[in-house]
């Protein structure tokens, strides 16, 4: 019938390995007594692949109905390559413990450690002492041994915090064999629900973790939602387990099939259109800023001053000979309608008799160092905004010929109600080049 094979390991902690051992029951030790006081047996059955052979602990015998024993049910439904079971004496075993944590009592009866396989199987039994407030397994993704037990992050469930599960309430899709949660933590009967509905019937298990630590062991479910309102049913437990309800105030949902969430698209599709809105509305508004800074910033100030691109300082010899220094007394004694033009409209200081001035050829009158300075930045009248770039005034001095015709534009202006002047005594004025802007 079955194959017994009697293994006493003389030392605990020696790894024993057995190798294609027959389809059946396999006896490996029988433990007569419990480990002492504050410490707990700790059995692991490690295999290279999974071949369906199952660790189990059980009183006085093993049978294929595996009455009054104990397996790592989530490792083996899960087709783990690693079973550990813990035998503890002394003090009471909770519920919890004995799914979550895979713990049994050591009571009157012996103890049988062994394997049940469907196949050939190949593994190694590990048999270890730890001190009773130690894990049996290391815990993984940042969980923490506390009291012998890990406990886990948001996410991660299982005893070594191994089994990764996503939050149901932000996926559209559920994949095939993928762990889903809904966290009813702080949540009370009316506040607290979950509601979601199906493209196709789908195919799912459902736990309450607070309640069932055997994950896959729950009937499964067929249909085209999820639907759950009394969260307080689940959250009872964890007061009548003494549980911590940061770490098992849960729902956990297993998918055998893939599934879609009928309400996602719709949302993504309003995320979608809010976005475009969105970007259209803030790149509008950019737009027109970027817009009313060039016209203030840079197409006003270019219309203002005109700053040549071509000449980036006036040379004072240029200055000189089309626009030559003159003292002021003898300016408006010369061209007395300009008696009236006392002010220099760069600096605003009224002109003395005896300071050096220029006139341009728009007859208008500025200290020699204001006018200066302004050429050196702009080509414009700083009065009526005329031309006074090098190219405009070499225009004007080939002009000369015409200086009768253009100076009687201007005789009015330089001479007031004197009338007309003798054209040939005013040397120094034709020098000056008076004109229209061309």
């Amino acid at each position: 019938m079955f194959i017994l094979l009697h293994l006493f390991l003389q030392c605990l902690g020696q790894t024993q390995t057995f190798l294609n051992l027959e389809i059946g029951i396999h006896i490996l030790q029988t433990f007569q007594r419990g480990p002492k006081p504050n410490h707990k047996i700790v059995v692991k059955l490690e295999q290279a692949i999974f071949d369906s052979t199952q660790l189990l602990i059980c009183d006085s015998e093993i049978t294929l109905l595996k009455e009054n024993c104990i397996y790592d049910v989530n490792s083996y439904d899960l087709k783990r390559n690693t079973q550990i079971i813990q035998l503890v004496h002394g003090f009471k075993v909770e519920k919890y413990q004995m799914q979550l944590l895979s713990m049994k009592q050591f009571n009157e009866f012996p103890q049988v450690i062994g394997t049940y396989s469907k196949s050939i199987s190949n593994f190694s039994i590990t048999i270890t002492t730890l001190d009773i407030s130690e894990c049996a397994s290391q815990c993984q993704n940042e969980g923490i041994c506390k009291d012998g037990m890990c406990e886990c992050v948001q996410g991660y469930f299982g005893a070594d915090c191994s089994i990764v599960a996503l939050d149901i309430t932000h996926e559209s899709r559920y994949h095939k064999n993928g762990f889903y949660y809904f966290n009813i933590k702080g949540c009370d009967q009316n506040s607290c629900s979950l509601s979601i509905n199906f493209t196709q019937v789908g195919t799912y298990r459902q736990t309450c973790y607070a309640e069932d630590w055997y994950l896959l062991q729950q009937n499964m479910i067929e249909k085209r939602e999820i639907k759950i309102s009394d969260v307080q049913s689940c959250l009872s437990n964890i007061n009548n387990q003494k549980l911590s309800p940061q770490q098992f105030s849960y729902y956990i949902f297993y998918f055998e099939t893939e599934c879609e969430n009928s309400q996602e698209p719709n949302i993504q599709n309003t995320k979608i259109i809010l976005i475009i809105v969105i970007t259209t509305v803030g790149g509008s508004i950019s737009l027109c800023c970027c817009i009313i800074c060039y016209y203030y910033f840079f197409r006003r100030q270019k219309e203002e001053h005109q700053i040549l691109p071509t000449i980036s300082l006036y040379p004072k010899t240029d200055i000189q000979r089309y626009l030559p220094k003159q003292l002021y007394k003898t300016l408006i004694n010369q061209y007395p309608g300009l008696a009236n033009t006392d002010e220099c409209l760069i600096c605003l200081d009224k002109i003395k008799e005896q300071d050096q001035v220029r006139l341009t050829y728009c007859t208008h009158i500025f200290h020699v160092q204001c006018l200066d300075n302004w050429l050196e930045k702009n080509r414009i009248c700083p009065a009526c905004r005329s031309e006074l770039d090098e190219v405009t005034l070499i225009k004007i001095a080939k002009l000369r010929k015409n200086d009768s015709l253009m100076f009687e534009n201007k005789a009015s202006r330089l001479y007031g109600d004197m009338g007309t002047p003798n054209l040939t005594m005013t040397p120094q004025l034709r020098s000056v080049e008076i004109t229209h802007r061309h």
